[in-house]
């Protein structure tokens, strides 16, 4: 038994060749993508492991009111 595929646009060479090229650019930006993720993660992850209040202000005031008028 055989099954014949209609030779369409995307079974020419040039529609074979754009699909190629699609899927290169497909995959191309998934690893793009991926790769910063995990660089910017790891980034994030480091910044918030360590102290995030060790070089603070230090100001235990309330703040100053001020009125209509002043």
């Amino acid at each position: 038994m055989r099954i014949r595929i209609g030779r369409g646009f995307w079974s020419s060479r040039l529609g074979l060749t754009l699909l190629a090229f699609a899927g290169f650019l497909l995959l191309a930006g998934a690893s793009l993508f991926t790769y910063y993720h995990l660089t910017f993660g790891r980034m994030i992850d480091r910044r918030l492991s360590g102290r995030a209040f060790q070089a603070t202000a230090r100001i235990y005031t309330a703040p100053v009111r001020i009125f209509v008028g002043q």
